[in-house]
């Protein structure tokens, strides 16, 4: 049921966030750990403008997008923004948002294991 609640709340994110990108990128890590991961789903939302990925359990993966999903631009700042995502959490800061250099992402998280992160780019 966790699951599922938070699923939807992502889509309601990248649907409801107001932002002049026309595409919303998110990660949705639950119960990973420093390492990586051990499951991930890479999946496009039907309206064609929404992406997201779930990460879940720990394991030696490298949580991220399947090759070519992401923008150039934005495939160059995920790592970037993920890490800074990961250390805003750990230092208490468990909401929020920052522009990058082509657009803006937000995060929610109660944990460094446990997060959302959002990126909103009109990049090609």
């Amino acid at each position: 049921m966790k699951k599922v609640i938070i699923a939807l709340s992502i889509f309601a994110v990248c649907a409801t966030t107001e932002s002049k990108a026309s595409k919303c990128y998110t990660s949705h890590q639950d119960n990973t750990n420093r390492n990586g991961t051990c499951n991930e789903i890479d999946e496009r939302r039907p309206n064609d403008d929404d992406y997201v990925l779930f990460c879940t359990n720990p394991g030696s993966k490298v949580c991220k997008f399947s090759d070519g999903t992401l923008p150039k631009v934005v495939d160059a700042n995920f790592s970037n923004i993920q890490q800074t995502v990961t250390d805003q959490i750990a230092n208490g800061v468990l909401q929020g948002s920052a522009d990058f250099s082509d657009g803006t992402y937000t995060w929610d998280g109660i944990d460094v294991n446990n997060l959302t992160f959002s990126i909103f780019s009109d990049a090609k």
